[in-house]
């Protein structure tokens, strides 16, 4: 559910940090994240300006330091 509340907010004007466990799962998650990306700019589901700010704005880390400054944080954890 944590990956579907991600790609959902990626969608909004909004500074997101997603925290993963790992560093392993950290890479996945910037994988997956920088295709969706270049994919929906490749078929102009966005623009280039829409682009640039998901890439500026968005941070996928395995420290929790970087929640410090955040004004909503989403827990999800498999159950």
């Amino acid at each position: 559910m944590g990956k579907d509340l991600f790609d959902f907010l990626t969608g909004f004007t909004f500074h997101i940090t997603l925290v993963c466990r790992s560093e392993a799962s950290v890479e996945q998650m910037k994988l997956v994240f920088d295709k969706k990306q270049k994919r929906a700019l490749k078929y102009q589901l966005i623009d280039q300006q829409t682009f640039d700010f998901r890439n500026q704005n968005t941070v996928i880390t395995s420290d929790l330091n970087q929640l410090s400054s955040c004004n909503l944080v989403i827990e999800s954890i498999t159950e």
